[in-house]
């Protein structure tokens, strides 16, 4: 059951990875890169991709299905264009890879960019 507690990072705030993504985006050909969060939880960083970046899709990705439904409903306030472009889906990269309900995680190449802040040293 997960605590209602609002948002939480773990491991870095977005300001402390911003700059880093604005340095890949340079390299990235689209003007309007589509990008998966791997392990989303309840961090801001995917609503404050889209504030900050013109991306054409951020898709969010998290193996507990309580987090997505409160990241659902957080990002609803959001302006109606911001939240179009916040996808959310339970997804666990482990068990559900090739098998997923998602149609953007079932394209090779679909995403110019993505980020995992801690779910790779979760996994190990």
């Amino acid at each position: 059951q997960m605590l209602k507690v609002g948002n939480f990072e773990w491991i870095l705030e977005f300001n402390d990875i911003e700059q880093c993504i604005s340095n890949e985006l340079h390299k990235i050909a689209s003007r309007t890169p589509k990008v998966l969060v791997i392990g989303c939880g309840t961090s801001q960083l995917s609503e404050k991709l889209i504030e900050s970046f013109n991306f054409e899709v951020v898709v969010s990705i998290d193996n507990d299905g309580d987090c997505i439904e409160h990241m659902k409903r957080h990002t609803q306030s959001l302006t109606t264009k911001q939240s179009a472009k916040l996808l959310w889906y339970c997804y666990d990269i482990v068990e559900d890879y090739g098998n997923s309900q998602a149609p953007e995680l079932a394209k090779d190449g679909y995403f110019d960019l993505i980020i995992d802040k801690g779910t790779f040293d979760a996994i190990l």
